[in-house]
C-alpha cells in the first residue's frame, strides 16, 4: 500500500538489482510500475493523477495502453524464459477494484507466471499522517482534515476489505502480509526487509532513500500555498520538485496528529486492527495518543498557525519582509504569496542538485517523474 517505503524499494531495485534470479520490471523509464499498470488495467486510466497532471488526452492514453500491454507481455515472457522472478512494484494497485485485480492476474498468468503478492500494511494513524503530508506535497487527494468521516473510512482506510478482495482473487497462499513498523522491519529498512523476504541478494550500497517527508512547519507553509495559490499557479512536476527540495531545508518537529483528530475513526481503527489480526495474524496496533503531549495538529485550524521561526525562514528564502505573527486565512494568504515567490526564484543550488540527480538517473535509463 502507499507510504510503506515503496519509492525506496522501487528506486533501489531499478538502479541496483544485480541478482540474476530476479528481474525488476520497468518499461517506461520510471521505477514505479504504476506508470504503465494504470494504463493497462484500470477501468478509467484517465483518472490517474499523473496522466491528468501531464494533460494526457484519452486518445494518447489509449495508445499508451496498447503499447504498454505489448511491452509488458514481452518482458514478462523474457523473465519466464530466463527462469527469473519478475518483480512489479506499484502501490497504486492497493486501490484496484476486484475486476482490475482479476485482469492483472489473468494477464500475468497468460505470460506463464504465477503472481504472488507481498503486501506491507502501515498502521492507520501513521498512514493518515504520512499520506496527508504526501498529498499536500503534490496538491492531490484529500487535503482537508475535517473530512475524516464515514466516506473516508469506506474508501481510504478499509484495509480488511481490500485484503479480502486480494485474497478472493489471488488466494491466501499467494499472499505475504507484513506490518510496516520500523521496529519490525529488518534493520529498520523497507528495502532490506523486502529483499530478505524474497531472498534477493543485495549490498548496502544498493539501498536508496527516496521521497522522504518534510517537517510539520513545511507542511503548514505548503498547505497554505495549496489553499490560496496553487489553483491559480499550478506548477509543473519539475518546478514542484524544486519547491519541495527548498522546503526540505526548513527543519522542525515531524508532522503528527493529536488523537482528538482521529476520534471519529477510533472505533473503525480498532475494528480493522482486530479483524486483520484475527484473520491474517498481522498486528497493526499503534498508540493513538503517542503524539498528544508534544507539538501536533489538534484541530484543522492548527494547519494555519505558523511559528515565528518558519515565517522568518520563509521571508529570508523569498527575499521579502517577514509576515507578522498570526493565524487564520489572512496570514495563510500572505504565506501562500511568499511560497509562490519561492517557486519564481528557485535556489540555484537546488537546481544544480536536481540536474545532477536527473543526469545520474538518465545514465540508468530512468526518467525523473516527480
Amino acid at each position: 500500500m502507499p507510504k510503506t517505503g515503496t519509492s525506496s524499494i522501487q528506486d533501489s531495485l531499478y538502479l541496483g538489482l544485480s541478482d540474476p534470479r530476479f528481474r525488476y520490471i520497468h518499461i517506461t523509464g520510471h521505477a514505479n510500475a504504476a506508470h504503465f499498470l494504470e494504463a493497462i488495467f484500470r477501468e478509467d486510466p484517465t483518472m490517474f493523477w499523473l496522466y491528468r497532471r501531464k494533460g494526457f488526452s484519452p486518445q494518447k492514453i489509449k495508445c499508451l495502453t496498447d503499447r504498454y500491454s505489448t511491452k509488458l507481455s514481452r518482458v514478462l515472457q523474457r523473465a519466464k524464459d530466463a527462469g527469473a522472478t519478475a518483480i512489479l512494484s506499484a502501490e497504486g494497485c492497493w486501490h484496484y477494484k476486484a475486476n482490475e485485480l482479476q485482469s492483472l492476474k489473468t494477464f500475468v498468468e497468460k505470460c506463464g507466471l504465477t503472481p504472488h503478492l507481498v503486501l506491507y500494511l502501515r498502521p492507520i494513524k501513521s498512514w493518515i499522517e504520512s499520506s496527508f503530508q504526501e498529498n499536500v506535497k503534490y496538491g492531490i487527494g484529500f487535503t482537508r482534515l475535517d473530512t475524516l468521516g464515514d466516506e473516508f473510512m469506506a474508501t481510504k482506510i478499509n484495509y480488511f476489505e481490500r485484503l479480502k478482495a486480494f485474497e478472493s482473487i489471488f488466494g491466501s497462499r499467494n499472499m505475504t502480509i507484513k506490518p510496516f513498523k520500523r521496529e519490525l522491519l529488518n534493520g529498520g529498512c523497507a528495502v532490506r526487509d523486502f529483499c530478505e523476504t524474497l531472498g534477493i541478494s543485495y549490498t548496502p550500497q544498493m539501498i536508496r532513500r527516496s521521497n522522504d517527508g518534510i517537517s510539520a512547519a513545511a507542511v503548514r507553509l505548503l498547505y497554505s500555498y495549496n489553499c490560496y495559490a496553487r489553483n491559480t499557479q499550478q506548477p509543473s512536476l519539475a518546478v514542484n520538485h524544486l519547491l519541495l527540495m527548498r522546503l526540505e531545508d526548513l527543519k522542525s518537529e515531524a508532522f503528527r496528529l493529536h488523537s482528538d483528530m482521529l476520534a471519529p475513526l477510533a472505533k473503525h481503527i480498532e475494528s480493522q486492527n482486530r479483524s486483520i489480526l484475527d484473520h491474517y495474524c498481522v498486528d497493526l496496533q499503534e498508540d493513538l495518543h503517542a503524539a498528544d503531549k508534544g507539538p501536533c495538529i489538534r484541530k484543522p485550524e492548527d494547519l494555519l498557525r505558523f511559528s515565528r521561526s518558519s515565517l522568518d525562514w520563509l521571508a529570508q528564502m523569498s527575499r521579502t519582509s517577514p509576515i507578522p505573527l498570526g493565524e487564520g486565512e489572512a496570514t495563510a494568504r500572505a504565506v501562500a504569496s511568499q511560497v509562490s515567490r519561492l517557486i519564481e526564484q528557485p535556489a540555484w543550488s537546488h537546481r544544480l542538485r536536481r540536474l545532477k540527480n536527473n543526469l545520474r538517473l538518465k545514465l540508468h535509463g530512468l526518467t525523473h517523474a516527480v
